[in-house]
Order: C-alpha cells, then sequence, then structure tokens
C-alpha cells in the first residue's frame, strides 16, 4: 500500500532530499540483486518452479515499486532544476530588459547632442554671414 503525501521544504533541502531517495533506492536494489541468486537462481536449479515464479513477482513488484520511487525523486530534481533555468531566464530577461533601457536612453542623449551640435553649426554659419554682410 503507498500513501501520498505532501512535503513541504526549504528549497535548499531538495537536492540532500533527492540525494537520500536515490540513496535509498539504490540501497533496495543491491539487495535485491544480492537476494537474486538465492530467491531466482537456486530454486531454478532445484526445479521448484513454483518457488521461482512466486520470487519473481514478488522481485518485479519490488522493481514496480523501486522505479516509482526513482521517478518522483526525478521530478523533484526536475522541478528544482526547472526552478534554477527559470530564474537564469528571468535574470537574463531583467538584464537585456535594462540594457536595452539604457541604450534606449543613450540614443536620447546622443539626438540632444546631436541637435545641439547643429544649433551650434547653425549659429556659426549665421555669424558668418552676418560677418560677411559687414
Amino acid at each position: 500500500m503507498r500513501a501520498n503525501i505532501n512535503l513541504n521544504i526549504h528549497i535548499d533541502q531538495v537536492k540532500a532530499l533527492s540525494k537520500s531517495m536515490l540513496g535509498n533506492e539504490g540501497q533496495r536494489i543491491v539487495e535485491l540483486v544480492k537476494g537474486y541468486n538465492e530467491s531466482i537462481m537456486n530454486p531454478l536449479d532445484d526445479d521448484d518452479i513454483d518457488e521461482v515464479l512466486q520470487n519473481l513477482d514478488e522481485l518485479r513488484e519490488h522493481l514496480a515499486d523501486i522505479d516509482i520511487m526513482l521517478a518522483q525523486a526525478g521530478n523533484i530534481l526536475a522541478g528544482y532544476h526547472h526552478r534554477e533555468e527559470s530564474e537564469v531566464a528571468i535574470e537574463t530577461s531583467r538584464l537585456k530588459s535594462s540594457i536595452e533601457s539604457r541604450l534606449a536612453e543613450a540614443e536620447k542623449f546622443n539626438s540632444f547632442l546631436e541637435k545641439i551640435s547643429d544649433q551650434v553649426v547653425e549659429e556659426g554659419s549665421a555669424e558668418n554671414l552676418d560677418d560677411g554682410e559687414d
């Protein structure tokens, strides 16, 4: 029987929790492999097919349970990884927006400087024309 639980932990604990889950399932796999000869191969050698079939069913149940737990650990890690990628994307977007805003301000300033320069040139030309008329 399985229970569905919700768990609320600090984001910094996600990797440690996932590592613990994966470690537990790894240990279960090691135990199954160690018991494989004893529960599957030895009874098969003794022609005890009923025991082999029963042990195979139990082994498959354990493997299915391990698969479920590995999938859950994978989902937790995928969510954690996606969150990290999202934070990087948000920060990149903010940086891009800031740079674009500063470039727009710089363009306005350059346009302002060009207008001032044009006015100085126009005033200088007008003064030269006025000087030439005298």
